[in-house]
């Protein structure tokens, strides 16, 4: 998995991507896969799995900057 969540967006590439509330943020998951540390990485892998909503909007806002809907 490592291999292809590193080249689902070539860095550099910017997405205009609608906002609305329930946004899942795909934009900004791409973004926080390629600033995300291991153990960031390990954190989200184990927000998804939960389904923690919260957790996600969280965690993308503390590693992108980029507060979801």
């Amino acid at each position: 998995m490592t291999r292809f969540k590193r080249h689902i967006m070539a860095p550099g590439i910017k997405i205009n991507e609608a906002s609305y509330p329930g946004n899942i943020g795909f934009e900004e998951l791409v973004e926080y896969y390629r600033k995300a540390t291991k153990k960031e990485e390990k954190i989200m892998k184990d927000i998804i799995r939960k389904e923690d909503w919260a957790g996600f909007k969280a965690q993308i806002l503390k590693v992108v900057g980029v507060k979801l809907k």
